[in-house]
């Protein structure tokens, strides 16, 4: 096929959409304890779990690699409360612990695919921010959820990300002080930010 017969690459508008990155930590050593038939096994099963994750809230999976998957959501409430599930499933699994970064923005479509915008590469990067266990948000995120998630982070920090040039406000989240189950409506209650 000819360049020129392809579709335009990139749509004209971008949409509002929340970028959720997952991966799972110290994947090489536990296909190193555990063997590659082993690892295969925990692989569908979190695959699985993501997948239910992002339907039960209202997310798609947009593209994934060995254990590592980008979720796209319409609403930023939705992203974090299937973070917050995904976190609480893989505590379940002592096998697996999962670090996950989480931005808000604008996307564009790529050849039909939510694949374009600086809001995905800082969502990655949030990503390589996370504890074990943990969730790294977005300034911009976690104010568009405010008054409908109760998210309150553990640690805020203004961060250089690599590629981006101005400092980014992040929060770090500890899915554990959550005691709603986030299957439920949430109550609106404010992000409330530790002191610097």
């Amino acid at each position: 096929m000819q360049w020129e017969t392809l579709p335009p690459a990139i749509d004209a508008t971008a949409l509002q959409r929340t970028v959720l990155f997952s991966d799972v930590v110290r994947s090489t050593e536990l296909i190193d304890r555990h063997g590659d038939l082993a690892w295969l096994d925990m692989v569908d099963r979190h695959t699985r779990a993501v997948s239910a994750a992002a339907t039960a809230h209202g997310g798609t999976i947009s593209n994934f690699m060995g254990d590592g998957f980008m979720l796209m959501f319409e609403r930023p409430s939705d992203a974090v409360a299937c973070a917050l599930r995904l976190q609480r499933d893989s505590a379940s699994n002592r096998l697996l612990g999962l670090r996950i970064g989480i931005d808000h923005g604008d996307v564009y479509t790529f050849r039909g695919e939510w694949s374009v915008g600086l809001t995905i590469h800082i969502a990655s990067r949030l990503t390589d921010l996370s504890r074990d266990g943990g969730i790294t948000v977005s300034d911009r995120c976690a104010q568009a959820v405010r008054d409908a998630v109760p998210v309150r982070s553990v640690e805020t920090r203004l961060v250089a990300i690599r590629g981006v040039t101005e400092p980014c406000v992040v929060h770090l989240v500890d899915p554990s002080a959550f005691a709603l189950p986030v299957d439920d409506q949430p109550a609106a209650r404010p992000v409330a930010n530790s002191a610097p």
